[in-house]
C-alpha cells in the first residue's frame, strides 16, 4: 500500500505454522527504496528457537536488533505507527497487548511511503506464510508505564556503518551510535 498519510497505525495478524528453513520469515515492511526502509518479522531458526526481530536502514547503513523466541511460537500481531518520519514498531501474542519493538526515524520517510506485509524464504525453500485481520487506524501507540508525570519518550539513533556486507534477503551492516536525538511523543 502507499500513502502519504502522516499518522496512522497498520495492524495485521501474522501466520507461519509452516516455516520450517532457516530464515524464512514473514511480517510488515515499510519501503522508501533499497537505501530507506524498516521490517519487522519472526524468522525461523531451527526446531528449538527463532528470532524476533526488527531492521532499519536509513540511506544504505542498517541497524539489526533480535531477541530469540521459542520455534512453538507460530503467530505473531504487528503494529506499525507513523508520526510524519518519526515510526513505531511493536508485536503481540494476542492482537490486543501490544509491546514496544523499535522506535525510529526515517531521514527520508516524510513523504510518501510504502507499507504493508512481506515474506521470505531466502534459502532454497518456500513457505506458507497467511496474513489476517489487516487494519488501518488512526494513530495509536500505548505504554504501559505511561504517566502524566513521566510521559514517554522516544529515541532515534543515527549510526554509521563498519563493515557492510550483503546477504541476499537484506542489507546488514555492524553499527555504532553516532549521534542520539530524543524528543517528546506526547502526542505519539
Amino acid at each position: 500500500m502507499k500513502t502519504d498519510e502522516k499518522f496512522f497505525s497498520f495492524i495485521v495478524k501474522t501466520d507461519f505454522t509452516q516455516s520450517s528453513h532457516r530464515f524464512d520469515q514473514c511480517g510488515i515492511v515499510m519501503y522508501l527504496d533499497s537505501e530507506n526502509w524498516l521490517k519487522a518479522s519472526v524468522e525461523y531458526e531451527n526446531e528449538s528457537f527463532a528470532h524476533l526481530g526488527s531492521v532499519v536502514t536509513n540511506h544504505g547503513y542498517s541497524d539489526w536488533a533480535t531477541t530469540a523466541i521459542s520455534a512453538d511460537v507460530k503467530t505473531m500481531w504487528y503494529r506499525l505507527s507513523r508520526r510524519e518520519d518519526d515510526y513505531c514498531i511493536e508485536c503481540s501474542r494476542d492482537g490486543i497487548a501490544f509491546s514496544q519493538m523499535r522506535v525510529c526515524h526515517m531521514w527520508e520517510g516524510a513523504g510518501e511511503i510504502s507499507f504493508g506485509i512481506y515474506a521470505c524464504s531466502p534459502e532454497d525453500s518456500s513457505f506458507k506464510a497467511v496474513f489476517t485481520d489487516m487494519q488501518m487506524t488512526p494513530l495509536r501507540v500505548e505504554s504501559p508505564r505511561r504517566s502524566a508525570a513521566r510521559p514517554l519518550r522516544m529515541t532515534a539513533i543515527k549510526s554509521k556503518a563498519r563493515e557492510p556486507f550483503r546477504s541476499r534477503a537484506v542489507l546488514l551492516s555492524v553499527c555504532f551510535m553516532q549521534q542520539l536525538r530524543t524528543f517528546p511523543t506526547s502526542s505519539f
